[in-house]
């Protein structure tokens, strides 16, 4: 398990670390590039079968030419009924911070946003911090949404791992890369 102060993960998929993820959903994933690359206009979430601990932030490079759909970032991933993401929801232009318990969702926060996730053909910096119940999302080093969940600290969603999911964004594909988890140190809010 990363816990704060201690290793960072980092994954350049420089190598086909495919063997590492837990696949889920109709969409199929490979390492292509230097990429972790999903190329199916489906429902689709890859999670990495190492352990972040609870104080951590996640971030990876995201590349798309898809104008709708959702992409996101997965932290403190137990299974597919228990985790946060932070989700990138392009057909309705909005940025969210979402807990899914016990398979109940809660949008913990939703805010307008519009981003262009080709960016030229570099995409975006996408992350997902995680200190005590504060959760942000950002993209590149601006912070878009933000949220305190008071139910961080009842021991469901305290720890786990991590991951990325998309949501008919196959056409032609999505590209995750760069991906890293670091601790995060620092008083809990």
């Amino acid at each position: 398990m990363i816990e704060a102060g201690t290793a960072t993960i980092s994954e350049p998929y420089e190598y086909s670390p495919l063997s590492y993820y837990a696949l889920f959903g109709s969409g199929v994933w490979s390492v292509t590039g230097g990429s972790l690359v999903q190329t199916e206009d489906a429902t689709a979430s890859a999670i990495d079968g190492r352990i972040a601990g609870s104080n951590s932030e996640v971030s990876s490079t995201v590349y798309s030419t898809d104008t709708t759909g959702e992409v996101a970032l997965f932290g403190r991933f137990r299974d597919l009924f228990n985790n946060y993401r932070f989700l990138i929801d392009k057909t309705n232009g909005r940025a969210k911070l979402i807990r899914l318990v016990q398979g109940v969702t809660t949008v913990l926060a939703d805010v307008p946003y519009v981003v262009d996730l080709n960016n030229g053909g570099n995409g975006r910096l996408l992350k997902l911090s995680m200190l005590g119940k504060r959760l942000r999302g950002f993209v590149g080093t601006t912070q878009v949404v933000t949220a305190d969940d008071n139910t961080a600290q009842t021991g469901w969603l305290t720890a786990g791992r991590f991951g990325f999911y998309s949501k008919n964004m196959g056409s032609p594909d999505v590209r995750f890369r760069d991906l890293t988890v670091t601790p995060q140190t620092g008083a809990e809010p």
